[in-house]
């Protein structure tokens, strides 16, 4: 059941005039904070960083000393771990430093610079950049602790549980390897299947929807693969996408997933709107391009909060660096009320539970309201089931994400995502 495009709109929410070449933006769950690091130039030297605290809104000019950064290297690489912000400069010996408000980075750890994963809370491990050794820290930073060697070059951590993933590249033994409760003396592979190699490809990121784990393997684009074992097994999902008529694959150079059941994908090349958007796990998605610029730009990219979707567009020539056509330039929010895919529900007490759900799913109102009806829309906007029951049977649906709109006896309406598995 694929998505259709009118049901999304995106609205731009600012306009950063420093958001030019070569850019480098990033969602951290602290808050609502999202750093962003650019150039004015071609220079390394021009590096400017921003940093907003309300989601995108508003940016201030954010003087760190990680500002003027050498030898053409990314900017800030950093993860969000316990509630902190890692980022270190990307040359030798510069060290890793942890955010703490605009112009307040701290040293974490002096000389280091890698890939941070986290094991549980209180405790980090680190990669060394270029290196297979493995170290954990603690999460207030501190002395490194070796506890694993030559047997992954990570690229991308994830924890579920108490098991840790460690996504890495074609080159090592397996993509994707695991550990069970910090036991990094014992390191489990797992199998991916078909496994289509390709050169320098790395795993680039992980992310749970909807009652599954996904994790997704990129060289220039992306493969999306999913596991319903907790990891174990990991299966390629094949997306497709309808074009005139005709039914065709769908390469994608990012793929993100929310919690609610959506799964975002951004076609390479072609448009600036080229963003699709999938509510069956992955099989099928639709072009949701509304109030993006449809222009023959280089795409920007995507980042999520929660069920909260951005996406920053780039307009840039390529020749001069520095001219910008910020008319359509920005970051832009992507308006889930328009279909009820909203984080939270009208009147924030309508309670849906188990969500999301096999069969039976329970209705529930606050004190003092009763429910007369329960209608479950798909995201074609078609009524699909229709009742006055406050228990109901979703065996009849497809996977995939609902709206479930309830009247409750005095006279309003709450809506709430709802996701059959």
């Amino acid at each position: 059941m694929a998505l259709q495009s009118q049901a999304q709109q995106w609205s731009r929410i600012h306009t950063n005039l420093d958001s030019i070449w070569s850019s480098s933006i990033q969602y951290f769950n602290k808050g609502d904070t999202i750093i962003y690091s650019g150039k004015t130039e071609a220079s390394e030297s021009s590096r400017r960083f921003y940093v907003s605290t309300d989601g995108g809104v508003n940016f201030d000019r954010d003087f760190t000393d990680l500002e003027g950064l050498t030898n053409n290297l990314s900017g800030l690489w950093a993860l969000k771990l316990n509630n902190k912000i890692l980022g270190f400069r990307n040359t030798p010996n510069h060290g890793t430093h942890e955010f703490e408000g605009t112009n307040n980075w701290g040293p974490f750890l002096s000389n280091a610079i890698g890939i941070y994963g986290e094991v549980n809370v209180g405790t980090l491990f680190f990669q060394e950049q270029g290196y297979n050794k493995i170290y954990t820290v603690p999460a207030s930073g501190g002395s490194l602790t070796q506890v694993a060697t030559g047997t992954i070059s990570l690229y991308s951590t994830y924890t579920k549980g108490t098991r840790v993933f460690l996504g890495g590249k074609q080159s090592m033994p397996n993509f994707i390897m695991y550990v069970d409760n910090g036991d990094f003396s014992t390191i489990q592979p797992t199998t991916i299947s078909p496994q289509i190699v390709a050169n320098n490809d790395v795993v680039t990121n992980f992310f749970e929807n909807a009652g599954g784990l996904y994790a997704v393997l990129s060289d220039g684009f992306a493969r999306l693969y999913k596991s319903t074992d907790n990891g174990l097994n990991w299966n390629l999902v094949q997306t497709t996408h309808v074009v005139n008529g005709n039914t065709f694959s769908l390469a994608s150079s990012q793929t993100i997933g929310t919690p609610d059941g959506r799964i975002f994908f951004v076609k390479p090349g072609g448009n600036s709107d080229d963003v699709y958007l999938s509510t069956d796990g992955g099989l099928t998605a639709s072009k949701i391009g509304n109030g993006l610029p449809a222009s023959p730009t280089p795409h920007g990219k995507l980042m999520v909060n929660g069920n909260k979707v951005w996406y920053e567009v780039k307009a840039i020539s390529p020749s001069t660096f520095i001219t910008t056509d910020t008319s359509i330039a920005g970051l832009y929010l992507l308006d889930g009320q328009t279909n009820g895919l909203a984080e939270t529900d009208v009147e924030n007490e309508l309670k849906i539970y188990p969500n999301p759900v096999a069969d039976l799913v329970h209705f529930e109102v606050g004190p003092g309201k009763g429910i007369e009806s329960v209608r479950i829309i798909d995201m074609n906007g078609k009524v699909v089931l229709e009742t006055t029951s406050t228990d109901v049977s979703l065996n009849s649906l497809n996977t995939g994400a609902y709206l479930a709109s309830v009247q409750c006896n005095n006279g309003i309406s709450m809506k709430k995502l709802l996701v059959k598995q």
